[in-house]
């Protein structure tokens, strides 16, 4: 139990960790918005195992979306829709994109899909810069916090010792 208390406060107060746990963030908000079994679920996820990120951060962040994503559903279907039908100028585009090999598989012509799938990468670069400032906010407060208690001496007593 001691050690798991060490770790997470070791996890907050890591100094080179924003960005990694912002694009962790990032990532667990596209595989919680975009559907599964889709080609671009599998990439997202790939990133994620292939790149050293937190865990956690993804977790919380994925969790939180694919709830989100629930309540958007029909959001996400009309924004679909709407690229689908409502822009000629896709049609040829779209069209070619039903008879290449691969993309079929990233299941563009259901609008869910779709909508998602565009909001998932829309909102990629600003959620970033937000839960990188909600990120570095966060660690100021609490270590302000965290060097004014008392557990903290006791913490720094158990790390001289161990």
């Amino acid at each position: 139990m001691t050690q798991l208390i060490v770790k997470t406060i070791r996890f907050l107060f890591n100094d080179g960790g924003n960005r990694s746990i912002a694009l962790a963030a990032v990532l667990g908000m596209q595989l919680g918005l975009i559907p599964t079994a889709t080609i671009q679920w599998f990439l997202t996820a790939f990133i994620f195992l292939t790149f050293r990120m937190n865990v956690l951060s993804m977790l919380a962040s994925a969790t939180f979306f694919f709830s989100l994503s629930i309540v958007l559903y029909p959001a996400f279907n009309s924004l679909g829709f709407r690229f689908l039908t409502g822009i000629p100028e896709l049609y040829p585009i779209l069209g070619w994109m039903h008879h290449a090999p691969i993309v079929p598989f990233t299941r563009f012509n259901n609008t869910a899909v779709l909508g998602a799938t565009i909001t998932a990468y829309t909102l990629t670069v600003p959620l970033f810069f937000v839960f990188l400032w909600g990120i570095k906010r966060y660690r100021e407060s609490l270590e302000s916090f965290w060097y004014s208690t008392k557990l903290s001496r006791i913490y720094g007593q158990y790390r001289r010792i161990y």
